[in-house]
């Protein structure tokens, strides 16, 4: 999970490593690898296939992830606010 103040994850919150060992084990059979990201400001949170973060990243249009490409891409993940944290509803994730 990588969360962030603003409307955009800046690539330096994430190492290239990352995002190149979750692309590498996306080609394994049976695993499901990806990323979470999670924007404080406007209390949203979605999930991104590795896949589409490693391509994205490598072709380098830009220097982060905008909250509109991960609303493009990704998967809203519901989430509910408990006191002062978030209690994630991962169930459509592994359907």
């Amino acid at each position: 999970m990588k969360s962030h103040k603003g409307k955009s994850i800046p690539f330096g919150a994430i190492q290239s490593y990352q995002i190149e060992s979750l692309y590498r084990f996306s080609n394994i059979d049976g695993v499901k690898a990806g990323f979470v990201f999670n924007f404080r400001d406007v209390n949203e949170t979605y999930y991104i296939e590795a896949v589409s973060v490693y391509h994205f990243y490598n072709g380098r249009e830009r220097k982060s992830f905008s909250l509109d490409w991960v609303k493009e891409n990704g998967i809203a993940i519901p989430q509910e606010l408990k006191r002062t944290r978030f209690k994630y509803n991962l169930s459509n994730l592994l359907n």
